[in-house]
């Protein structure tokens, strides 16, 4: 059967949940800040906007649909890039970035989901 991508963000953002943070022992630690909310309605928006031909087209987008963690190291709207260090906090302010950088367009323009960040 088929999925939807809003059905494999859900699926990825739930175990991220369970697991990614401080939330129980078996806790990986691995996630920094989440961004499930935005995932999720950008999951649906390619849902609804993308056609049989973009999810068949792997050159143009190769990740359509994907859900992916985005480094901290990566400049995201909304968000700060500390690298590690309570230094670089609120670089922007404390709304974040005002804009994607780069590396992050990059993925997005290939058709990933930022999901977490880690």
């Amino acid at each position: 059967g088929e999925v939807t991508c809003e059905q494999v963000v859900l699926a990825f953002s739930r175990r991220s949940f369970e697991l990614g943070a401080f939330r129980s022992k078996e806790s990986l630690n691995c996630v920094t800040e989440e961004n499930y909310d935005a995932a999720l309605e950008l999951a649906r928006r390619v849902d609804s906007e993308r056609s049989e031909a973009d999810w068949a087209d792997v050159h143009r987008l190769p990740l359509l649909g994907v859900p992916v963690s985005v480094k901290d190291q990566m400049i995201q709207k909304g968000f700060d890039a500390t690298m590690g260090s309570a230094a670089r906090c609120f670089q922007w302010g404390e709304s974040g970035s005002k804009e994607d950088g780069l590396h992050l367009r990059m993925l997005l323009d290939a058709g990933a989901v930022p999901f977490v960040r880690s």
